[in-house]
């Protein structure tokens, strides 16, 4: 494993090799130790019906598990900690994001559904990052395009059941995100407990408890 690149990723690599794999389908990273790397310790882009389950990720420069984009997948009792941001994207790094992120994309996926992520579980996961717990947002190469932000944006996950302590900048943050359940989650001695951008659309709360 290359410390400078990322941990298992779907990327191809050196960087600007243009060997990223094709669009990946029916996809397990399962019970993994990954630390200690420049980008994301977990890299699902571009992926449909996937399932994150039960890894211990830390050391990471950007989100520590990153779905981007992803759909029709779960994210299920993860351990996430210790992120020290590098260069970050517009709303932090995190220790579990989805995101549609402009510059991921593969040339099969531009301007169908599956440019975004959509229809994604995260549950049951401990995050405990010092920036971002759960994060959900649209990255494009003009970060100014709030239109952009909106039409783009991430919809139909459910964030429920986490446990999420000390992230500094907030427990989740929502940048932008549609028809979403975010509920039963602990949140600890986060900066904020829970932010949602104005960008963002139909986001149910509930049940979520706050401490410190």
């Amino acid at each position: 494993m290359n410390p400078n690149w990322y941990g298992i990723t779907s990327r191809g690599a050196p960087a600007g090799s243009e060997i990223d794999l094709k669009k990946s389908s029916n996809a397990l990273v399962a019970e993994n130790r990954v630390s200690g790397v420049k980008f994301n310790n977990i890299a699902t882009y571009n992926v449909g019906n996937f399932s994150i389950v039960g890894n211990l990720v830390s050391d990471g420069g950007h989100s520590l598990i990153a779905c981007s984009p992803a759909q029709q997948g779960a994210t299920i009792g993860n351990v996430c900690r210790d992120l020290d941001p590098f260069l970050p994207d517009p709303g932090g790094e995190a220790g579990i994001e989805i995101e549609y992120k402009q510059t991921h994309l593969t040339e099969e996926v531009v301007g169908t559904a599956e440019a975004t992520s959509f229809d994604t579980t995260v549950t049951g996961n401990h995050v405990e990052t010092y920036a971002v717990g759960f994060l959900a947002r649209t990255v494009l190469a003009d970060p100014e395009n709030e239109e952009g932000r909106q039409a783009k944006r991430p919809y139909s996950f459910t964030v429920t059941g986490n446990a999420i302590n000390e992230c500094d900048d907030a427990g989740i943050r929502v940048r932008s995100g549609e028809a979403a359940v975010i509920a039963t989650n602990t949140l600890r001695d986060d900066g904020t407990a829970i932010d949602i951008d104005d960008v963002s659309e139909n986001i149910e709360q509930g049940l979520n408890v706050t401490r410190g």
